[in-house]
Order: structure tokens, then C-alpha cells, then sequence
């Protein structure tokens, strides 16, 4: 049978064809587009995360480095001998600082330990005195002593006396660590609102505002506090007078109270206290 079809009649259906597969071929192209564009949007952000999460790690370990990088027990030292006990300072300086100071000193006195570079002071360490910021009790073999801090400031640039400076922070955690040294608590304001009273036998914590009012009389083994000639009380040391409030490396401590007229003598006279709750903190002290 012949075809009866002409070739123009087949001309419009290729034609149709044509411009489907083209259409078809955008769609296809626009979506492709549309693929590669998301997958670069969630290919960025993923990197960024990714750089983020990285970033973290790098920060905290950096921080944890510092914060390592220095341990008090890691240092080496060498040692200052005092007579009751000795300290701990960085080897590295032994040459390049100085301790003016050190001598056989026994427990009970009252000395000061100045570290410098040459002409610059860093720190003064206090034993048994009244300067400098009270750090708290050194508790040895021999027997307790007080501890204040004086620091001096640094006029130059240069690092390594501020370096010299810091490393009475080694010091300090040697004799927490060899001592059972007990760091005073700055908040309750002691260092700033006593002064000492140098007994023989132990330091005398009395509150600074009766320094310019109060006369201290010490004695042998007995401290006595008064008010012009009006006795207010007495802190004996194994006197066998007084009410006795504990024992100081088994010896008795003894308070003795006198009568008194005025409302500011009985203040002056109850603020005994503040000297029983100094004594509290030496560890040679019981009750």
C-alpha cells in the first residue's frame, strides 16, 4: 500500500517534537542550576561550621596551655634557711636576687626578709609584724608565726622584676604545701583594722582604731592593756592568773578583766576578742 502522507502533513509533528525536547532540555538545565547552587550553599555553610568546630578546640587547648604552662610544684628552688623553717624560692634567680634579712631566727621574732634586684625592691616578707597586708599563720615544728606581704611597685619596663615579683607566689604555695600555712580570708578586713603586739611568745592581734588610745604593757609572760592608768585586761602566758581561754603549745593562755567606768572602755575591753580569735588561727593554739 503506498504512504499517503505527504511530507508537509510530517513537517509540523517534527516540528512539535522539536520544541519538546527542548523544553524538556531547559527544564533539565534549570534544575541542574538550581542543584548546583544548593549543593554550594550547604558546601559553604558546611565549611564554615566545620572552620567554626575547628576554631574551638584550638582557643581551649591554647587556654588550657597557658593556664598549665606554669605549676607552682614544677619550679625548681632553692632554699632559705630561717632558723624554725625554711622557704622556697625559683632556682633561676638564686644569682640575680638578694634577701636581705636571713639569719637563725627562732619562731617568736619579729624580722623582715627583703627580696631585690639591685636597687629595686620586689617584696618584703614580715614575720610577727604589723607592715605590709596580713597574708595569714605559718604553722612549723617550733611553733606558729604571722605572715604579711609588703610589695613594692616596678618604675621600669623591665619584665623580669615583674617576673622576679610574681614568683613570692611560689614561696607562698611552698609553705601551704610544707607548712600548712593558712591563707587569712581578705574579705573580713583584719590585715587593714589591727595591729601587732609583739608578746615574746606569740603576736598580739588588737584592733587598729585603740592604737592611739590604748597603752600596751608587755611583761615577761603577761600583756597587759589599758586605757590612761585604767586596767582593762591582761593576756597571760602560763601565769596561773586569769580564766583560762586554751593553750599555746601546751602552755595555758589566761585572760584577766578589771572593772571599767566608761562605754568605750568596756568596747576596748570586749574587743579581747579579736585578739583569742587571731590566736584561733594558730595551729600550735587548742582550746
Amino acid at each position: 500500500m503506498k504512504n499517503t502522507h505527504s511530507n508537509s502533513e510530517k513537517a509540523p509533528a517534527i516540528a512539535k517534537n522539536k520544541k519538546m525536547i527542548l523544553i524538556v532540555i531547559a527544564c533539565v538545565v534549570v534544575v541542574a542550576a538550581a542543584l548546583t547552587i544548593t549543593f554550594a550553599i550547604i558546601h559553604s555553610s558546611q565549611n564554615q561550621k566545620d572552620a567554626a568546630t575547628a576554631d574551638e578546640p584550638a582557643e581551649t587547648t591554647a587556654a588550657t596551655a597557658a593556664a598549665s604552662a606554669y605549676s607552682f610544684d614544677d619550679v625548681s628552688t632553692y632554699s632559705i634557711p630561717l632558723g624554725f623553717m625554711e622557704l622556697q624560692y625559683p632556682e633561676r634567680w638564686k644569682d640575680a636576687v638578694t634577701v636581705d634579712g636571713v639569719a637563725d631566727h627562732k619562731v617568736s621574732d619579729s624580722f623582715t626578709l627583703t627580696f631585690s634586684k639591685g636597687s629595686d625592691k620586689l617584696f618584703d616578707l614580715i614575720f610577727n609584724g604589723s607592715e605590709g597586708d596580713r597574708w595569714g599563720t605559718v604553722n612549723t615544728e617550733s611553733g606558729a608565726a604571722s605572715l604579711n606581704i609588703k610589695t613594692y611597685a616596678i618604675k621600669t619596663n623591665d619584665d623580669t622584676l615583674y617576673q622576679m615579683q610574681e614568683d613570692l607566689n611560689v614561696i607562698l604555695n611552698r609553705i601551704e604545701k610544707d607548712y600548712g600555712g593558712a591563707e587569712s580570708d581578705a574579705s573580713n578586713g583584719d590585715s587593714a583594722s589591727v595591729f601587732a603586739v609583739d608578746a615574746g611568745w606569740a603576736t598580739l592581734y588588737y584592733p587598729q582604731k585603740w592604737e592611739s588610745k590604748v597603752t600596751v604593757d608587755v611583761q615577761k609572760n603577761k600583756v597587759s592593756f589599758l586605757q590612761g592608768k585604767t586596767p582593762l585586761f591582761d593576756i597571760g602566758y602560763d601565769t596561773g592568773e586569769g580564766t583560762p581561754v586554751g593553750s599555746l603549745n601546751g602552755k595555758p593562755v589566761t585572760v584577766t578583766d578589771y572593772k571599767t567606768t566608761t562605754d568605750e572602755q568596756m568596747e576596748m575591753k570586749e574587743d579581747v576578742n579579736v585578739i583569742l580569735n587571731h590566736l584561733r588561727e594558730n595551729a600550735a593554739f587548742t582550746e
